[in-house]
Parts: structure tokens; sequence; C-alpha cells
């Protein structure tokens, strides 16, 4: 779907304008959960071989924790929002 072809929201709070955007609910704990997750896998790449495939799997997994985005329809004027599909 084009940009042209999608139809216009209004805010259901102020009648305004929304726009389509993506908003980020990351935080403090979620990154120092994320740094531990990190470390435990570096710590586990030295036991070969069953540590080694934990530990990358770990290594994937830490930045997807986070990282927390959902995509939502954002008012322009008052800063309401809600999530859509």
């Amino acid at each position: 779907m084009t940009e042209s072809a999608q139809k216009s929201v209004s805010c259901q709070q102020c009648g305004g304008e929304m726009e389509r955007t993506i908003l980020d609910q990351g935080g403090t704990g979620r990154t120092a959960l994320a740094l531990i997750v990190a470390i435990v896998g570096v710590a586990l790449l030295f036991y070969f071989p069953l540590g080694t495939v934990i530990g990358v799997l770990l290594l994937i997994a830490a930045p997807k924790l986070a990282n927390k985005t959902k995509n939502v329809w954002k008012c322009m004027q008052c800063g309401y929002f809600f999530e859509r599909a």
C-alpha cells in the first residue's frame, strides 16, 4: 500500500491527524538484562561444544531482549497513540 493510498486516521481524543510511527519501549531494565545475557553468552563460548552452541544462541538473543518496539498510530497534536496491526 502506498502513502497516497492509505486512509487518513483521526485522533479519538482531539480529532487531530495521526501518523504511522514506531514507539520504542526499551528501558534501563531491559538493557541491563540483555547485557547480563550477553556476558553469560560470552562466558559459555569457552565450554566446547555444548556451551559454545548455547553461548552463540544467547549472543543472538541479547539484542532482541534490549529492543522492544511497537507499530502505532500517534496523534501529531496531543500525542495520543494506539497500536496498529
